[in-house]
């Protein structure tokens, strides 16, 4: 009857120590998390400047075709 108290507290006290060490992991992977989306961010950046580089190169082909096919049918302006 007297260890029941003492037991109790040595029970919640190896449950702080679990959630304590659950915390740990946790801060790790938010860590990665943050780190991943960082890069990520950068990662995203680049493919939108890749983006409008391609479509700019694509309205330039459009524009000189469009000039040529107009020079070559219509003997130039």
């Amino acid at each position: 009857m007297k260890d029941e108290p003492l037991i109790e507290i040595v029970d919640r006290l190896a449950r702080i120590e679990t959630k304590l060490d659950n915390h740990e992991q946790l801060r790790e992977k938010a860590d990665i998390a943050l780190s991943m989306a960082k890069n990520n961010e950068g990662d995203i950046a680049e493919i939108k400047e890749n983006q409008k580089w391609t479509w700019r190169t694509i309205a330039g082909i459009g524009v000189s075709v469009a000039v040529y096919l107009i020079t070559k049918y219509l003997g130039g302006i």
